[in-house]
């Protein structure tokens, strides 16, 4: 359910200040009223400190619920005073919420909390109200309040050993719910974030017991989702190349139907913020396929599936390239020649593994093609992904630069805000003159995500693979 936007603030004064008019506000003038007032009131007072935010945000929840009351209705609408007060309360609840996380980036200082007992009035509010669900406000303060729940506790090891931390998490939560109706949306919502984080990987039985307790449509369309997902698998051999702390790896191996002699093994790491991604996120893997080379598309640790640090998804990957060389003859590869590729923390990787790994090891690529790849791992996002400040700078490549690393093929584009363009051509120069075989393909346009503009795929798929040719790849 939505209310247009519109300027009403003299319409609001009225309805708190002239309650004796001869004709009342409608219950639609005063939610329109509400809607054009409630952001811009709270962007002022969430400036404030806890106690004069607290006291002013729940003034203006009686303010407008007052109004609410004193509405008559209006012709022809099917907003019922019950929605409009309810659309207030939770919006009020979604305000405290997020008051912490906005006051803190207003004082840029990311200590400050609020104090013990602020959030007792959210608590009190009304969680469990299925007869909310069609109020968009509410459905918003569930996200935000299971937010709040989940990471306070997402990080508990319990979680981590079910190879969906995330998801196993959110789903916890949602099981907490009375409301048949509450649980089985809250459930619908995890399944469809972990479909857009993961895709199907890491799921058992998750999808079959929520079409079971929430028989309908949206279970259908749920399991429908995941039946595709899942045939993914289908049509290539699939390996586990390494098993720990419970976990099998995946190795996911896709060969040419025809090739006319022996091609190098590409080994493709895909992207997510070492937090997020799936196997099956090829993207410009498709380079290699199309182009003949047997390729290994693989399942490393992620913090968001398995509550690992950089570190252990860097241990995957050599892992991956050392089972690459190990199989690569069953697969029509050649053992000698294996291409280690990925994009963004999988260019990161790709970078890292060759450039922490010692000369003549199996776990040492042999030739790395890295697209908007981050060669520094110490902004705050990444930082908190490698576990500290230390651990960000000893899995920087930038901090380490170094002679006798196999040829490298750095791709950025100017513009990306998540892995530095002036960085990784620094880093690519600072390669060069240590004697190393480096290319440095500057993109113009695109930013981080360039290859979803279709003018650069051309170019750079003609580029990667001259690079590689030229080398003998």
């Amino acid at each position: 359910m939505r209310w247009s936007w519109l300027g009403a603030a003299a319409l609001a004064w009225m309805l708190v200040a002239c309650e004796d008019l001869a004709t009342k506000a409608t219950l639609d003038e005063v939610m329109t009223a509400w809607e054009a007032e409630i952001d811009p009131t709270f962007e002022r007072l969430s400036q404030e400190g806890e106690e004069a935010f607290a006291q002013g945000w729940t003034a203006e929840r009686v303010r407008w619920l007052q109004a609410v009351e004193a509405s008559v209705p209006g012709e022809g609408g099917d907003l019922t005073k019950a929605d409009g007060a309810a659309a207030i309360a939770y919006t009020w609840g979604s305000g405290m919420l997020v008051y912490e996380g906005t006051h803190q980036a207003y004082l840029r200082d990311g200590s400050f909390s609020v104090s013990e007992g602020f959030y007792e009035p959210v608590e009190a509010l009304g969680l469990d109200a299925p007869e909310f669900l069609s109020v968009d406000q509410y459905t918003r303060f569930l996200r935000q309040y299971t937010g709040k729940l989940w990471r306070e506790r997402v990080q508990e090891p319990r979680f981590a050993a079910t190879g969906i931390r995330d998801t196993a998490a959110r789903l916890e939560i949602a099981d907490g719910f009375e409301s048949k109706e509450v649980r089985c949306h809250l459930i619908e919502r995890a399944l469809l974030q972990q479909f857009e984080d993961f895709e199907a990987d890491g799921l058992t039985d998750e999808v079959l017991s929520y079409q079971a307790a929430c028989a309908g449509e949206a279970a259908d369309a749920i399991a429908a989702q995941y039946q595709e997902l899942r045939a993914q698998r289908e049509g290539h051999a699939i390996e586990v190349f390494k098993s720990v702390d419970g976990f099998d790896l995946e190795a996911h191996i896709f060969v040419p139907e025809e090739s006319v002699a022996t091609k190098p093994m590409v080994v493709w790491m895909h992207g997510g913020g070492w937090l997020t991604g799936s196997w099956s996120w090829c993207g410009p893997c498709v380079f290699f396929k199309d182009a003949g080379y047997p390729v290994v598309q693989i399942e490393y640790r992620l913090r968001g599936r398995h509550g690992t640090p950089i570190r252990a998804a860097l241990e995957d990957t050599w892992d991956a390239v050392a089972f690459a060389r190990e199989h690569a003859v069953q697969y029509g590869g050649d053992p000698g020649r294996v291409i280690l590729a990925g994009f963004s923390a999988g260019g990161h990787l790709s970078m890292a593994a060759a450039a922490f790994a010692t000369q003549g090891e199996p776990q040492r690529p042999d030739a790395v093609v890295s697209m908007s790849g981050c060669v520094s791992v110490e902004d705050d996002y990444a930082t908190r992904m490698a576990g500290g400040p230390d651990e960000a700078a000893a899995l920087s490549p930038i901090h380490h630069p170094s002679d006798g690393l196999p040829p490298l093929f750095l791709i950025n584009a100017k513009g990306d805000h998540l892995c530095d363009f002036d960085l990784a051509r620094s880093y690519a120069e600072s390669l060069r003159e240590r004697g190393n075989d480096v290319a440095f393909m500057p993109i113009e346009t695109g930013g981080h995500f360039f290859l979803r503009d279709r003018e650069n795929v051309p170019p750079t798929r003609a580029a990667v693979l001259e690079f590689l040719e030229s080398r003998g790849f």
